[in-house]
């Protein structure tokens, strides 16, 4: 099972994404904001920094969903992953 818990800032606001296995969770205004910005990027590639990249999809795959939280939040202060799965979240 994939996913990925990111948190961070968005407007001031303290948010956060689950991603896992192509679905989000998280606080449901942050949740919106990055449905939309999804819909805005259809087409565009998306993910190629870490590793993969999507034309469409976005929210499908965990590569170009990562990178548009990247794009959505004002700064991420912690990420964790199906890989680090530790205390040490490592932070982009």
């Amino acid at each position: 099972m994939a996913h990925f818990l990111a948190t961070g800032t968005v407007g001031g606001a303290d948010v956060w994404i689950r991603w896992e296995d192509g679905k989000i969770t998280g606080d449901a205004p942050t949740v919106d904001l990055l449905k939309g910005l999804a819909k805005t990027k259809k087409g565009h590639r998306l993910g190629h920094e870490f590793g993969l990249s999507r034309r469409r999809a976005h929210l499908r795959h965990m590569e170009s969903a990562l990178a548009l939280v990247n794009e959505l939040f004002d700064e991420v202060t912690s990420y964790t992953d199906s890989e680090t799965e530790d205390e040490e979240a490592r932070v982009y």
